[in-house]
């Protein structure tokens, strides 16, 4: 899978010198949780996906997995919010999340955003049918191309807001 985009971006770039086209993909950053092998080998991709697009001279841009939240949220506040509220109570019931000092649940914000959430999201900016139950969805997404399909979107939507910048060539 992996040698797959290796070998469509020599395809583009190395065959038809009049196609440009941007690689956009889904950024590795630290976090709080310990890393493991897959997250490690995630990084070893990525580092010799930029270095491949480089050499290929080919644009690209990674997008965190909290530019992807924090999109979403902003972009589907009304719609992500009972979502997010279900989830704090939840926490809190099971006592994995406790209360603001003043009693009062955590404030709704990005972070509680998660993959069923931007799922859905995705659903929706993009007007997908939900599929009947033991069928795929009429483009066949899925795990994780909901994520992928995600940072796009997100991509995008920095290009309609002029805030999106390119990586590398």
């Amino acid at each position: 899978m992996n040698e797959d985009v290796f070998t469509l971006v020599d395809r583009y770039s190395i065959f038809d010198n009049r196609v440009e086209f941007l690689v956009v993909y889904e950024d590795v950053r630290p976090y709080q949780s310990k890393n493991n092998m897959a997250t490690i080998n995630t990084c070893k991709f990525i580092g010799a996906l930029e270095r491949h697009l480089k050499q290929q001279r080919v644009f690209f841009k990674g997008i965190s997995r909290n530019e992807v939240k924090s999109f979403v949220f902003n972009k589907y506040y009304s719609t992500v919010l009972p979502d997010i509220e279900k989830k704090i109570a939840y926490g809190i019931a099971k006592e994995r999340m406790k209360p603001r000092k003043n009693g009062e649940p955590p404030k709704p914000s990005f972070l509680f955003v998660d993959d069923r959430i931007v799922y859905r999201s995705m659903m929706r900016h993009w007007g997908i049918e939900k599929p009947k139950p033991g069928r795929n969805n009429v483009y066949g997404i899925k795990t994780h191309s909901w994520q992928a399909l995600g940072v796009v979107t997100c991509y995008l939507n920095m290009l309609e807001t002029g805030t999106a910048y390119f990586g590398g060539r």
